[in-house]
């Protein structure tokens, strides 16, 4: 007799949850380097992303309880608070996480808006008041990394765009433009590990996701070495948000019994 099991697939609380649990080696590591007001800005980020969620819900007519017991909103305040040079205050720290999240909720909710949530909230942080580039202690780089490789491991990480983005922003520095590694600028691994492997937010094909982490090390790269926009890796991936319908239609596998 042959017994079938179906496994259940993740939900998306799971999958938030095995992100934020990723980020923790990091950010015990960050409070080690920086002391102990990280852990407040996580706390007031992490307030303000609920309230912001819960507001712009109830705004909409939506339910609010399935939306925040999904903990994405909870990711998106993280990943804002450690993106973002330590000392940022507390008022554009609020301001910069409400407006993320309001956009999010502006376009649909979770997986609508065209927008890395995070990444939209830094890009705002750093228009309004630009804060001082930070050079990353490499211990804290390897701690993301190895985030990144447990859930690699667990197979909750897609490696195409975060390889390309380590490899491609590397060419400016090659090309003798910019003087400090850029693995340990600011937030590019962070950004790569956690930002460009993004589901909601990059394309769905392998080849686009190549891509898609390629252009973001290119344009962070090419913005830090001109001193456009710091080190430019929230502007990118903005920039290359809006290119992921363009690189869906050109990579995407055709669809059995359709033409290519």
């Amino acid at each position: 007799m042959t017994v079938f099991s179906l496994r259940r697939p993740p939900g998306v609380a799971h999958i938030m949850r095995q992100q934020l649990l990723a980020l923790l080696p990091g950010i015990a590591l960050s409070v080690w380097l920086y002391g102990a007001a990280l852990l407040l800005s996580l706390l007031l980020a992490s307030g303000t992303a609920l309230a912001a969620e819960a507001l712009m819900l109830r705004l909409r007519g939506a339910a609010v309880r399935p939306a925040l017991q999904d903990l994405s909103a909870l990711l998106a305040a993280w990943l804002l608070v450690l993106a973002v040079p330590p000392g940022c205050p507390p008022a554009l720290l609020v301001l910069a996480v409400f407006a993320a999240i309001s956009v999010k909720q502006l376009y649909g909710g979770l997986g609508q808006s065209p927008w890395h949530t995070a990444m939209s909230g830094v890009a705002l942080l750093l228009w309004l008041a630009p804060l001082p580039a930070v050079v990353t202690p490499w211990p804290l780089a390897l701690a993301w990394l190895a985030g990144a490789g447990w859930l690699l491991w667990q197979r909750r990480l897609a490696w195409q765009a975060p390889l390309a983005l380590l490899a491609t922003i590397l060419l400016p520095w090659l090309a003798g433009l910019t003087a400090t590694l850029p693995w340990l600028g600011g937030a590019t691994v962070l950004v790569a590990c956690f930002v460009a492997s993004d589901t909601a937010s990059s394309p769905f094909a392998a080849r686009g996701r190549l891509l898609f982490g390629a252009g973001i090390g290119l344009l962070a790269g090419l913005m830090g070495s001109t001193g456009l926009a710091g080190d430019g890796l929230a502007f990118a991936v903005l920039l290359m948000n809006l290119a992921v319908p363009l690189l869906d239609h050109y990579t995407r596998p055709p669809v059995f019994g359709r033409p290519a």
